[in-house]
């Protein structure tokens, strides 16, 4: 990660930028793809491909505001059960 701002306009923010490539989270590659005598995607239980989830529903915040990003409230108050 890099510092994403920096200067006179921005010495209350503190961000860090994050950058991928557009081939990463978009597929599966099987083991085999890496490693020799690695799995292929028939060998691989589909359970070990997912796991617990969440969700988060901001869409009433979001219609009122389009920029709307999900606050620490948003996140502390799905694990509280609210």
């Amino acid at each position: 990660m890099q510092r994403a701002f920096s200067g006179q306009y921005f010495t209350r923010v503190a961000m860090r930028k994050v950058e991928m490539f557009e081939h990463q989270g978009t597929h599966i590659d099987a083991p085999l793809h890496f490693a020799n005598g690695g799995q292929d995607l028939t060998q691989i239980p589909p359970e070990r491909l997912y796991g617990p989830g969440v969700v988060i529903d901001v869409r009433d915040k979001a219609a009122v505001n389009s920029d709307y990003a999900v606050s620490v409230e948003d996140i502390h108050g799905k694990l509280a059960g609210s």
